[in-house]
């Protein structure tokens, strides 16, 4: 007989889970999550800059993910635009947003006109928003304009595939680490001469001397690439002649700028093309400012520190040979060679302090002294500064004349330091101690006016209430009523 085996096969179909692929925003190596703020670019108000900075971006430690997030922090008047090249149309944009205050955003598309608000408030929350028409831009802006100082952080900001639920178990908070611009600045001394003109409002020129930072690459990203002609305004040597004007009380344009920038230009190319003479000292004389900034391009072709140094100190003494003795040096600003040589370029910009005479702005400290991934916010791509970055560090260098010092993530005030001690104050005391008696041991002690236990001879009182001075009456008595007193006296 042949037998039959039955196979029964059964199929149990499950649902499956379904998960986004989040792809941050990325311009060529650089992501919104690595490098955080960078290919962002504050929008300025044309054609003047306004003073205080009406939109200025931090990385700060208030994230979801990574514990690095974009904090921009927006003046009365502005809308707080951050712009960004890239196309979304039919991608899925996400982010992460809160702010100080409860309000209502937008992300805008200048070419279309278009925009899509949404909600952010005190607390962090997932916006998702579909884009059917995107733009080759996009910004990221108040709905309205603030009507008080306040800021938004954005954070994990990209786009996915099939959006994906809330996730708030990665958030980082504060506080930032700061440092003040008394830390960033150094050589004051050295410009006495400028100094002394600004006191007495003298007219001089500002002549600034570098690269492509000087020069202005990527400071119109901002704009879309179009600042109608006003670029110049807001670099950050126009920039430090107008803090220098409003502090000094000058009329606006008293102080004259002039650029010589050379995008992707070495030190020594400067000195094999004789710029000092066939540029800078056609317009600065010996009662004028002169900025050299160079660096960035030596260190990331292979020129050592040393090398670049001693390029600089060629370029300092063909000045000083010319009679022109107000200098100020730049460092170089957030990119790979900065961060890999920053702890050097830094020491060497002290040495010529007191080695050349001049005076320094350590935009390399300023870049780097958070770390890497707190170092890109204020740049359009690496290495160069967008306007917002601009009037940065021209307000940095302002502090080199005017003394008005600040912490530059929070913007407060650095009073430094004073003659005057710390008041000390005591509100309250408490006092404990021992008793002894050879026949008979005190049961209590009176502090004060109030009786204290003293098991096995140990005793502690009560908080005391203080006045300045004060005096503490301690006392016990034995069995036999002998009584012993003890006054304590503090005064402060």
């Amino acid at each position: 007989m042949r037998k039959s085996i039955l196979f029964v096969l059964f199929i149990v179909l499950v649902p499956v889970a379904v998960f986004g692929q989040f792809t941050p925003l990325t311009t060529a190596a650089d992501d919104s999550e690595n490098h955080t703020g960078v290919w962002f670019a504050s929008w300025m108000t044309l054609p003047n800059p306004l003073i205080p900075i009406e939109t200025l971006v931090r990385a700060t430690k208030e994230a979801v993910t990574g514990g690095v997030a974009l904090k921009v922090i927006v003046q009365p008047g502005s809308i707080g635009r951050i712009m960004y090249e890239t196309d979304l149309t039919n991608k899925n944009l996400t982010f992460y947003v809160k702010a100080s205050a409860n309000t209502t955003m937008r992300i805008f598309r200048p070419s279309t006109n278009g925009s899509q608000t949404f909600n952010a408030t005190t607390a962090w929350h997932k916006v998702d928003i579909a884009l059917t028409a995107a733009d080759w831009m996009f910004s990221i802006e108040l709905n309205a304009a603030a009507t008080a100082e306040m800021y938004y952080i954005i954070d994990r900001i990209g786009y996915e595939d099939v959006f994906t639920a809330q996730d708030l178990s990665g958030v980082t908070t504060g506080p930032d680490t700061d440092i003040s611009t008394s830390a960033l600045v150094a050589g004051g001394s050295n410009l006495s001469a400028t100094k002394a003109r600004l006191t007495a409002k003298t007219a001089f020129k500002v002549v600034a001397l570098g690269d492509s930072i000087t020069w202005g690459a990527q400071i119109t990203r901002g704009n879309a690439f179009n600042m109608g002609g006003n670029e110049d305004k807001y670099k950050y040597s126009s920039v430090l002649a107008r803090y220098l004007e409003l502090h000094f009380g000058y009329t606006s344009g008293a102080l004259a700028v002039y650029n010589f920038g050379h995008g992707g230009w070495t030190t020594q190319q400067a000195i094999d093309s004789n710029l000092i003479t066939t540029e800078v000292l056609t317009q600065a004389g010996p009662n004028d400012l002169v900025i050299l900034q160079f660096g960035g391009n030596d260190l990331a072709g292979g020129a050592t520190i040393a090398e670049w140094k001693a390029d600089m100190v060629m370029l300092i003494d063909q000045l000083q040979t010319a009679g022109v003795t107000q200098i100020v040096l730049m460092g170089t600003t957030s990119g790979a060679a900065t961060f890999a040589n920053f702890a050097g370029i830094t020491t060497t910009l002290n040495e010529l302090v007191t080695e050349q005479n001049v005076g320094i702005v350590d935009t390399t400290k300023f870049s780097t002294f958070r770390g890497d991934a707190f170092g890109w916010a204020y740049l359009s791509n690496e290495y160069h500064p967008d306007a917002e970055g601009h009037m940065q560090i021209g307000r940095i260098a302002s502090t080199l004349f005017t003394d008005n010092h600040y912490y530059v993530v929070s913007g407060t005030p650095d009073s430094g330091s004073d003659a005057t001690p710390p008041v000390v104050t005591i509100g309250q005391a408490q006092l404990w101690g021992t008793v002894y008696d050879a026949v008979s041991m005190p049961p209590t002690v009176n502090v004060d006016g109030t009786v204290v236990s003293a098991p096995g001879g140990n005793w502690m009182s009560q908080d005391v209430a203080f006045t300045n001075p004060k005096t503490i009456t301690v006392s016990a008595a034995d069995a036999s009523g002998n009584t012993r007193v003890v006054n304590v006296t503090v005064a402060h």
